[in-house]
């Protein structure tokens, strides 16, 4: 799998979020984390936008309202993909509108010339860095599922610890709320969850979370 150009500093952020190296662990003779597998992580939870309309924010001036600025809807998340072949703006009629910079940090586009407020869509996509974060500590905590508490010598060493905190990640970033898709005609919300089942702790096994592994699991955006 060849890295996108616009996915470089999605990448760079979900291994902040996971503390996930590139050389962090070998499983089954397969190094984990490569950006490959990191970018198709975020390919898993991504989200498809189809002619959402944009914004449009007049303002005066002399003596006319006049339109450059076009804001982009709340629904889409923050961790917009950033490459021409993805995000694009198109009228009302499908055809491609040029003319406008995109503001990653303030989330809107700027035209060159009054566009009198016409209708200006969105196309674009953009993925649920804290879901793709939840899949990642899930499947890190996999790695370390076999780690045990051991005493000898009157020392205690507890090796499941590493485990815990990856669960422990895993549950905060994964969530219980459930977000409407903004793609039309789809309608899906919610989000589907199990039990945390198969590993002998202390912790009490009714709690319940994501599956993390499917893309129809909806959650709170970032």
């Amino acid at each position: 799998m060849t890295i996108r150009t616009g996915m470089t500093q999605h990448i760079l952020e979900l291994r902040r979020m996971t503390d996930a190296s590139a050389t962090e662990v070998k499983v089954n003779n397969v190094q984990y984390w490569t950006d490959d597998q990191l970018q198709g992580i975020l390919d898993a939870y991504r989200h498809d936008v189809l002619d959402l309309p944009l914004l449009p924010a007049s303002q005066r001036e002399a003596g006319n309202d006049v339109t450059y600025r076009y804001y982009i809807p709340d629904e889409v998340g923050t961790w917009i993909e950033n490459d021409p072949l993805y995000l694009s703006v198109v009228d009302e009629n499908g055809n491609a509108v040029s003319g406008y910079t995109y503001d990653s940090i303030n989330r809107y586009m700027l035209f060159t010339t009054n566009t009198s407020g016409a209708t200006r869509l969105l196309r674009c996509r953009f993925f649920d860095m804290r879901l793709a974060a939840a899949r990642v500590w899930f499947e890190k905590a996999g790695h370390r599922v076999a780690l045990i508490n051991w005493k000898a010598g009157g020392q205690n060493l507890n090796e499941d610890q590493e485990y815990q905190h990856c669960m422990a990640m895993f549950q905060a970033y994964s969530g219980n709320d459930g977000v409407k898709s903004i793609l039309p005609n789809t309608g899906k919300q919610g989000a589907r969850r199990l039990k945390k089942v198969g590993y002998g702790t202390t912790d009490s096994p009714t709690g319940y979370y994501p599956t993390g592994t499917e893309q129809s699991i909806k959650g709170p955006f970032a």
